[in-house]
C-alpha cells in the first residue's frame, strides 16, 4: 500500500491572518508585506515587472541579514507553500534552498497544528525564520489559505511586491484527511481538490504568466505513491495528487519552450514529526535502505532539481522513497 507523505495541510482562512500577526507582534516579517495582505489591501490588478519595487536581494530590512550569499541558487527567489513545523518536509525544503543561496517566500498555516496530536509546545516559525535570516538569505513567511480561488493571486502580489521576481516555485502544501465509502462526500473530495490540485495548477500558471522570460526557471511539486498502488482509505488524497502528476507531465511540455521545467517528487512515507512510535516501526521495515525517510531526503532532491545541474530534467515524477514497498 502506499502511503501519503506526512506533512501538513493549509486550510485555514485568510480572516484568521490579522489575529495571528495581532497575537504575535514579534512574528512580523520584515517588510510590510504580511500587513497588507492580511489588511486585504493588495491591489485588484497584478503588478508588472516593470512596476515592481526595486529592492536589492540583499538590503537592511530590520532582522534580515545583510551578507551576500554564494552558492548555485544565490542571487533567486524561491517561494515555497506548507512551511509549518520546523520539521516539516516545508521547513527542510527552505533550509536546504537558503544554504544554497536563495531567498525565500513562504507560506504556512500555523493552526494546523493546534488541532492534533503533535501540537507544539509554541510557535515553530518564529524560530525557523530567525535561522534562515541568520544564515543570510532575505526570508518572508505569510499565512495563506490556498484553497481559496483569489489566493495565488494574493501569493503572487506578495512576492512580487516584495523581491519584484521569483525564479522557484515549489508546491509543498497539501491536504489529507482519511476517508471511507461510507463517509466520502462532495465537501471531502473539494477540500482536497483545492490543495492537491488546483492550487498548485494556479500558483504554477499564475508564476510562469507574471514570470516567463523575467526570471521563471522551475516549478516542482511534492507529491506521493497513489500510482504505484492503491491507498485504502485515501481515495480523496489519491485521486488529487494524481491529477498533480498528470499536471507536472502536461505543464511541463507547455512551458519548456519558455526554459522553465516542471517536476514532481515523491518522498514516500517521511517522518516529519506526525508519526507516532507505532507508525513508524510499522513503516521502517518496508524501508530497503533500512530507515524512515527523513524531511532533508526530499530536500536535497528539490534542491538538485532548482539548481542549474537540474535543468534538463523536466516532465518527470521522480521517485525518492529509499525503496519503500
Amino acid at each position: 500500500m502506499a502511503e501519503p507523505h506526512a506533512d501538513h495541510f493549509v486550510i485555514v482562512e485568510l480572516t484568521k491572518a490579522p489575529a495571528f500577526l495581532a497575537a504575535n507582534p514579534s512574528f512580523h516579517p520584515a517588510s510590510h508585506v504580511s500587513h497588507r495582505l492580511a489588511e486585504g489591501t493588495w491591489p485588484r490588478t497584478p503588478l508588472s515587472h516593470a512596476d515592481a519595487p526595486a529592492r536589492p536581494f540583499i538590503s537592511a530590512f530590520p532582522g534580515v541579514s545583510t551578507v551576500a550569499m554564494k552558492g548555485p541558487l544565490a542571487g533567486q527567489v524561491a517561494v515555497v507553500t506548507g512551511v509549518s513545523r520546523a520539521k516539516g518536509i516545508g521547513s527542510a525544503i527552505s533550509r536546504e534552498l537558503a544554504r544554497q543561496g536563495a531567498n525565500l517566500f513562504m507560506t504556512g498555516w500555523p493552526e494546523f497544528d493546534d488541532e492534533e496530536s503533535w501540537k507544539p509546545d509554541e510557535l515553530e516559525q518564529p524560530p525557523l525564520i530567525k535561522e534562515l535570516r541568520e544564515s543570510g538569505v532575505e526570508t518572508e513567511w505569510i499565512p495563506l489559505d490556498l484553497s481559496l480561488n483569489e489566493s495565488p493571486q494574493k501569493l503572487w502580489d506578495a512576492v512580487q511586491a516584495r523581491f519584484g521576481v521569483a525564479h522557484i516555485l515549489v508546491n509543498n502544501a497539501c491536504f489529507w484527511a482519511p476517508d471511507s465509502i461510507k463517509t466520502f462526500d462532495a465537501g471531502m473530495l473539494d477540500r482536497n481538490y483545492a490543495l492537491n490540485t488546483r492550487a498548485p495548477i494556479l500558483l504554477g500558471l499564475e508564476f510562469v504568466r507574471r514570470f516567463a522570460g523575467k526570471g521563471a526557471l522551475r516549478v516542482i511539486s511534492i507529491t506521493s505513491g497513489q500510482m504505484l498502488g492503491p491507498m485504502r482509505g485515501q481515495l480523496g488524497y489519491a485521486v488529487t495528487k494524481a491529477g498533480l502528476d498528470a499536471f507536472t507531465i502536461t505543464f511541463a511540455a507547455e512551458v519548456g519552450n519558455l526554459g522553465i521545467t516542471v517536476n514532481a517528487v515523491d518522498p514516500g512515507p517521511t517522518d516529519s514529526g506526525s508519526m507516532t512510535p507505532e507508525d513508524q516501526k510499522k513503516l521502517q521495515s518496508r524501508f530497503a535502505l533500512g530507515r524512515l525517510g527523513q524531511p532533508e531526503d526530499a530536500a536535497r532532491l528539490v534542491a538538485f532539481l532548482a539548481g542549474p545541474d537540474g535543468e534538463w530534467i523536466t516532465g518527470q515524477v521522480l521517485r525518492s522513497r529509499g525503496g519503500f514497498e
